[in-house]
C-alpha cells in the first residue's frame, strides 16, 4: 500500500519545518539506510553518534529514493522532493509509527526501564503473564519476540523502524501484551515515536553511559521520559521506592508540575520499605534460590523460584507489581515462578568437579558487579574468583571502581578482556588495575578465553568463580570485528578438559 509524501508530513506534525518539491509524490517504503532504499523509498537522513546520514542523500537518491527527509539549519534543494525537520530522530520515530500503521494501539504496552534489572523483570512479567494465558511480545537486550519468531537481539532497543517492524508483526500474530525494555538512548533518540503505555517500570539508576549523557542528572532525566511523555491516561507507574532515584521518581509522578498536561497516573511501589505496595514478609536466600513472601493488595503472595540474591528479588517484585495492577491472581503468580526455568547469561549456574560453582552473569557496571558478588559471597565455602573487564569506546570512570570493588568482594581477581572494541586491551586493564586494592590476589590476561580456563583449571575444591560483563552475548569485539565468543560455552570447554 502507498502513500503520499503529503501524509507522512503531517504525521509529522510540529517537527516539520518546511518542505518541498511535489508532495503528492506516492511512497511505498521507509529506509534509514540508503543501502536499503528501494525505488518509492523516503529516505529519513539521520545524522548519528557515529554516522551523518546525510552524506548518504545522493546514493539514496541515485537508489531510487522518492522524497528525503532530514535536519538542516538552511534546506537546500535535492533533485526529489524533501521534508526538512526541527529533530531527525523525532521525525523517525513518527514516520516509523505511521508508516506501520500505530501497531501497538489495542496491545497493552509495558516499559521497563533503570540501570540494571530490565532483562530480569521483563522474562519474569512475560512468563507470569503467559501463564495467565495471554500472548506476549518481548522486546529487550537478548531476544525479540514476536509471538511466533524468536529473533536475536542486537541491541536493547532496537531502532525506530525496526521496533515498529517488530510491533507489527506482533500484531499480525495476535499479541495481547508487549513487555518490553527501554533504554535511556531510546527515549532520547525518540525510538519509541509517541508511543503510550499502559505500565512503566523503574527498576534503578547509578552510572552507566556517561559517555554518551555526560552527567548522571541528563541520564535520570532519560529514564524520566518512559513516565513524562510516554505513559497512558491512568496508566500504571512502577517504582523500586529503595532506590535513591526511584524516591526521587516518585515525588515527581505525585507533583508533575514540569510535565505540561501530564496525564493521571496509578502509582504504585515495591521495595524492603514496610510502607511499599509489593515488600517482602520473608526471604530466604541461598546459592539454590529464594523462598520469598510478598506482602501484596491482593493478600499474600508465597513464592519459590531459582534466582538468587537480593537485587533479583527486587526484579521479582518488579514483575509481581505490575502483574498485581494488571489483575494476575496470587496463584497465577506464584505457579509461574515456580517453573520459571530463568534467564541466559543472567546468573546462568555451571556446575564442576569438586563443588565447583561457575556463574555467568551481564554484571558490566560496578553497581551490578557488586551486587552479583554480594548475592554470591554469603554462600561460599570456598573462595570467590571474578573474572571480569570492561568494555572499550565506553564510560571510562567506571573501570577503576568496578576494580575496587572486585577486590574488595572477592578473593582472588582475574582481569581480561570485554569487548574492548578499538581501544587497546592492555590500556583497559591498566585503568580496571588502578583502583583494586594492593593486598587483593590478582592476574591480567587478555585474552578472555584464557583468562576463563585458568580461573576453572586451577580452581580449588568448593570455589565459587563468577564470570562477569557478557553474559547473554555470543560475541566480542576487537578492533571493529566481531568474532564469535560465548562466555557459558567457554565454560563448559574448559569443565570438559
Amino acid at each position: 500500500m502507498s502513500r503520499t509524501l503529503r501524509s507522512y508530513s503531517l504525521a509529522l506534525g510540529d517537527v516539520l519545518r518546511v518542505t518541498n518539491g511535489d508532495l503528492s509524490v506516492a511512497i511505498t517504503d521507509l529506509a534509514d539506510d540508503s543501502r536499503r532504499v528501494r525505488p518509492g523509498s523516503l529516505f529519513i537522513a539521520v545524522n548519528g553518534a557515529a554516522v551523518d546520514g546525510r552524506q548518504f542523500i545522493n546514493q539514496a537518491i541515485e537508489r531510487g529514493a522518492a522524497a528525503v527527509a532530514c535536519e538542516c539549519d538552511v534546506p537546500f534543494d535535492l533533485p526529489v522532493p524533501s521534508l526538512y525537520v526541527h529533530n531527525d530522530y523525532q521525525a523517525l520515530g513518527r514516520l516509523a509509527e505511521f508508516h506501520y500503521g500505530f501497531p501497538a494501539a489495542g496491545m497493552t504496552c509495558i516499559g521497563v526501564t533503570g540501570t540494571n534489572g530490565k532483562t530480569t523483570t521483563a522474562f519474569v512479567l512475560k512468563s507470569i503473564l503467559e501463564k495467565a494465558n495471554r500472548k506476549v511480545g518481548l522486546i529487550g537486550s537478548i531476544r525479540y519476540d514476536t509471538g511466533e519468531d524468536v529473533i536475536e537481539a542486537d541491541r536493547t532497543t532496537p531502532s525506530a523502524l525496526r521496533l515498529q517492524e517488530l510491533i507489527y508483526a506482533m500484531r499480525r500474530n495476535g499479541v495481547e501484551f508487549l513487555v518490553m525494555e527501554v533504554s535511556s538512548h531510546a527515549l532520547v533518540q525518540h525510538r519509541v515515536g509517541a508511543m503510550k503505555f499502559d505500565v512503566a517500570i523503574f527498576t534503578n539508576l547509578t552510572p552507566e553511559h556517561l559517555d554518551y549523557h555526560k552527567s548522571l542528572e541528563n541520564y535520570y532525566l532519560a529514564k524520566r521520559r518512559l513516565f513524562a511523555h510516554h505513559i497512558c491516561q491512568n496508566g500504571l507507574a512502577v517504582v523500586n521506592m529503595d532506590d535513591l532515584y526511584g524516591a526521587r521518581m516518585m515525588r515527581e509522578l505525585y507533583v508533575r508540575k514540569d510535565v505540561p498536561d501530564a496525564p493521571s497516573i496509578r502509582l504504585r511501589t515495591y521495595g524492603f520499605f514496610p510502607l511499599a505496595d509489593v515488600c517482602p514478609s520473608h526471604a530466604s536466600i541461598s546459592l539454590k534460590g529464594c523462598q520469598l513472601r510478598l506482602h501484596a493488595a491482593n493478600g499474600p503472595i508465597e513464592i519459590t523460584h531459582s534466582f538468587i540474591g537480593k537485587f533479583n528479588t527486587y526484579n521479582i517484585m518488579a514483575a509481581v507489581t505490575a502483574a498485581v495492577g494488571l489483575g494476575v491472581s496470587p496463584r497465577g503468580i506464584c505457579s509461574a515462578l515456580a517453573e520459571f526455568e530463568g534467564i541466559p547469561g543472567r546468573l546462568q549456574r555451571l556446575r564442576g568437579q569438586n563443588d565447583i560453582n561457575i556463574f555467568v552473569d551481564y554484571a558490566h557496571t560496578d553497581d551490578a558487579l557488586e551486587q552479583v558478588l554480594l548475592a554470591l559471597k554469603p554462600h561460599c565455602k570456598g573462595p570467590l574468583v571474578a573474572v571480569f573487564g570492561c568494555g572499550g569506546d565506553r564510560d571510562r570512570s567506571k573501570r577503576s571502581r568496578m576494580g575496587n570493588i572486585a577486590g574488595r568482594l572477592a578473593d582472588e581477581l582475574i582481569v581480561t578482556s570485554d569487548n574492548p572494541r578499538s581501544e587497546d586491551p592492555d590500556r583497559i586493564i591498566s585503568e580496571i588495575l588502578r583502583g583494586i586494592p594492593d593486598y587483593c590476589k590478582c592476574k591480567a590476561i587478555p585474552d578472555r578465553r584464557s583468562a576463563i580456563s585458568l580461573a576453572i583449571r586451577t580452581a580449588a575444591p568448593n570455589t565459587t568463580i563468577l564470570i562477569a560483563g557478557k553474559g547473554h552475548e555470543n560475541y566480542q569485539e576487537i578492533r571493529g570485528r566481531r568474532i564469535s565468543f560465548d562466555d557459558t560455552q567457554v565454560c563448559r570447554e574448559a569443565l570438559s578438559c
